[in-house]
């Protein structure tokens, strides 16, 4: 089960970090909206490296169910990034 959220806690990162540096790009054309969605991508990708973190041993916070938030984190992550580009 652990690996499951090791995957999910990997998907997380990469997809926050890519769509962090959009933002960046977005943000220095001027658009000043991004900035929110920038510092949302932030903390997305902040809690699944602490997450990665606890999988290590290195455990700063209680662990509870951890893989159901990294699901709803994803699904929150693509539903964002739909309605970006979506314009909505």
């Amino acid at each position: 089960m652990t690996d499951y959220l090791l995957v999910i806690t990997g998907i997380n990162a990469v997809i926050s970090a890519f769509l962090m540096i959009v933002s960046w790009k977005a943000l220095r054309k001027g658009i000043s909206i991004v900035k929110y969605i920038f510092f949302y991508f932030a903390l997305i990708l902040v809690s699944s490296i602490v997450i990665s973190l606890q999988y290590f041993g290195i455990d700063y916070f209680e662990s509870y169910t951890q893989i159901i938030l990294q699901a709803v984190d994803l699904v929150m992550l693509v539903l964002v990034y739909l309605g970006i580009m979506r314009g909505k």
